[in-house]
């Protein structure tokens, strides 16, 4: 009788392991992570591997691309795209906010692609990403630098014989002083001038038809930092109105121009910086206020009320 039961245990011992191991075996399968072979692929190499870096980035305002060489570029890409993470599967299609990287190291370019905050593997299968805000900030400041770059570096076009209209440049006459407080201070552009605080917090980069605003310390660390862009527009040219967030913000009678204030859709600072949020959010709550007609619009124009 005593060498029955512990036979029988032993046989319960063993059914109870088979059983462990099985459902074992299957809870493993279910919360096993999202095979991303490109990402494992990248994370087994170092940035000095990395011979160049190719981007596409498209958003409303269209496709711009460029292949970065320079190896802090690289480091600086490589070191935010180890960042993402997968958080979970997603069904989500974005249109006009899309990233496309391809990595090349050694024969191989490794791909990636985004959309929003999707990631889409081959296949065509899609996971929400976390820490891609960084990645792309910085991509735009790169998009940004080489737009300015370009135009600085085009050659300045003799106007038409038959047109003695001169293409419109924000930056003829500009000019910048301080008020007799020394709080804030008056920056001159072609036919408008804008109102701003005395500091450092901000810079702003003029080309062509258009000057941008940021904050200086999100676009340094690669956030984008954008607050506002202001850009002269044709009297009979109305496409503005297609932009996603815009103020009218007046016209320049002497340059028959319509200037627009056009605002960032997505986040342009670092949310995990409480300085930086602080100040992102001061500028920008600030520069919504342009409005033409506005009493206290930053952005005067001729017609505008006068300096106080």
């Amino acid at each position: 009788m005593k060498k029955k039961t512990i036979l029988s245990y032993v046989i319960a011992a063993a059914l109870l392991l088979g059983m462990a191991v099985l459902f074992g075996a299957c809870g493993s399968s279910e919360s096993e992570a999202p095979q991303w072979p490109a990402m494992d692929q990248i994370t087994s190499v170092a940035a000095s591997d990395i011979s160049s870096i190719k981007y596409l980035r498209s958003t409303e305002g269209g496709v711009e691309g460029d292949t970065v060489t320079d190896a802090t570029q690289i480091e600086d890409i490589y070191l935010r795209l180890k960042e993402v993470a997968i958080t979970g599967e997603s069904e989500m299609a974005v249109d006009d906010d899309g990233l496309s990287l391809g990595v090349t190291v050694g024969d191989e370019t490794i791909g990636f692609a985004f959309e929003g905050d999707i990631l889409v593997l081959d296949g065509g299968k899609r996971y929400e990403v976390e820490n891609l805000s960084s990645l792309k900030g910085y991509i735009d400041g790169l998009v940004a630098k080489k737009a300015a770059e370009d135009a600085k570096r085009r050659p300045t076009e003799k106007p038409d014989k038959e047109s003695s209209d001169e293409a419109y440049d924000i930056e003829k006459g500009a000019s910048k002083r301080a008020s007799e407080s020394g709080d804030i201070v008056y920056i001159y552009f072609n036919d408008f001038m804008m109102i701003m605080p005395n500091n450092d917090k901000y810079s702003y980069e003029a080309s062509g038809d258009s000057v941008t605003f940021s904050l200086w310390s999100a676009q340094q660390e690669g956030y984008g930092g954008n607050l506002v862009t202001i850009k002269a527009y044709d009297m009979d040219d109305d496409s503005y109105k297609d932009l996603p967030s815009y103020h009218v913000a007046g016209v320049g009678k002497n340059v028959n121009k319509r200037f627009i204030a056009i605002y960032p859709t997505d986040v342009q600072w670092n949310t995990e910086d409480a300085t930086q949020t602080a100040d992102y959010k001061d500028l920008s709550t600030y520069l919504e206020k342009i409005g033409e007609g506005a009493v206290n619009s930053p952005l005067k124009t001729a017609d505008s009320s006068d300096e106080e």
